[in-house]
């Protein structure tokens, strides 16, 4: 497991930035003449928070079938899609690795999920190999599946992909299950499960640090020598919960009005 987490945070080819209104970075090419190898890079600009905090649920255009999913995420993997599709027919190609963390994991789950309905319709891609090969794996990803309508053939299509969580993770908890989103893929727990997840220390988990981290040590703890992200984190979080009070308190001056 630590090998394949170490290729998700670390693709074996450089990250392109694609063209779009999204702007998309994506390593995309061939490993060798069988193998295609895709992987979406995680939220590192202002624009992919905007993708992020775009939670309404969109059906996926073009199909009879009703699936609807995370609004920014489709939008950002459409722009993408041509490109990956392009590749898909390479003559010879055999299998197709798919790998995604935080952001970019939802993207690779709504890739692995284009990809397999691709291969139903089209019986020039019926031998392809997209998740029995055990190498397409997705790290601290967010709900992307809305419920309702036709969303098993979203799950039955993701099913081989490995979904890694690192268990006190808070990203892998949005958009919130009340909101109507679910999690897709083959789960592997990582971590020591906390009571209450929404701590100072939750999104220090979501660190890449904090995945192998737990991954190579049982007992392992992030702390500022073990994890880089210990000071930015709890600046993060502090702000978050202030913000969220500072709501509360409106929310009741407005009732008491």
């Amino acid at each position: 497991m630590e090998s394949l987490l170490l290729q998700v945070f670390d693709p074996p080819l450089p990250w392109k930035r694609f063209s779009g209104t999204l702007g998309v970075d994506l390593a995309l090419g061939l490993l060798d003449s069988r193998t295609l190898y895709i992987n979406f890079k995680c939220a590192d600009s202002l624009q992919d928070m905007i993708v992020n905090l775009r939670m309404s649920p969109q059906r996926i255009p073009g199909r009879s079938e009703c699936i609807r999913v995370h609004r920014g995420m489709l939008r950002a993997y459409l722009e993408v899609q041509p490109d990956i599709h392009a590749m898909v027919y390479t003559q010879g190609l055999q299998r197709v690795v798919i790998q995604g963390f935080s952001l970019g994991a939802g993207l690779a789950l709504l890739c692995g999920e284009d990809l397999a309905r691709l291969r139903e319709q089209d019986p020039r891609l019926a031998q392809l190999e997209l998740t029995e090969h055990g190498l397409s794996c997705v790290a601290g990803a967010p709900r992307v599946l809305y419920r309702g309508g036709d969303s098993e053939l979203f799950s039955r299509r993701t099913r081989g992909m490995l979904r890694v969580v690192n268990h006190n993770d808070t990203v892998t908890r949005l958009p919130h299950a009340w909101m109507g989103y679910r999690h897709t893929g083959e789960l592997v727990a990582i971590g020591t499960r906390r009571l209450w997840p929404f701590s100072l220390r939750s999104f220090l988990e979501h660190a890449p640090q904090s995945y192998l981290g737990h991954v190579r040590t049982p007992d392992y703890r992030d702390t500022r020598n073990s994890n880089p992200f210990y000071r930015d984190s709890l600046i993060y979080t502090l702000g978050v919960h202030a913000g969220l009070m500072y709501i509360v308190r409106s929310l009741l001056r407005l009732g008491v009005s």
